[in-house]
């Protein structure tokens, strides 16, 4: 089994369909948001899905790692990962293993670079743990929070 394994990995690493690599051109952005917008019409330029997942790991003796990995959101020790989507269910940005105590926000910053630098018209949809304003302002979007529909609708009553 180790043997196989060996070749398996050693493939792997050199095949191109199994590497994980950020869209760069705009023909491969092109395609993978015209795959979003046949599926959701009403969907435009998107051409990748962001999240984080916390995976629980064993506790340190160390007190600074223990520290450094323990997650307050889940109260456990965990590893933080983020992993970016296309939507042909290709991964292609992956940070994995990160402190549990780092926000999704912090474990992406690579992924903010690339999209920075990269993404032009396109946009990845995330969830409210990835910022959305300034550089990121139509490049990272996704649903509006509760609390800010919430906060919009009060102003608007408040005025009519």
């Amino acid at each position: 089994i180790q043997e196989m394994m060996k070749k398996i990995v050693s493939k792997l690493k050199n095949h191109t369909d199994s590497k994980v690599k950020f869209p760069i051109s705009d023909i491969e952005k092109e395609c993978l948001a015209g795959l979003v917008n046949n599926r959701e019409p009403t969907i435009h330029d998107v051409i990748g899905f962001t999240d984080g997942v916390a995976i629980p790991v064993n506790c340190s003796d160390d007190p600074l790692e223990q520290l450094t990995y323990y997650n307050g959101y889940h109260h456990d020790t965990t590893v933080n990962n983020v992993l970016c989507f296309a939507p042909t269910g290709k991964i292609i940005y992956a940070a994995i293993n990160q402190p549990g105590s780092w926000h999704d926000s912090h474990v992406a910053q690579q992924l903010i670079t690339l999209v920075v630098a990269y993404i032009g018209i396109y946009k990845i949809c995330v969830d409210q743990g990835f910022p959305r304003s300034g550089e990121l302002h139509n490049k990272f979007v996704g649903p509006l929070s509760t609390k800010f529909i919430t906060t919009i609708t009060l102003i608007y009553n408040t005025r009519t």
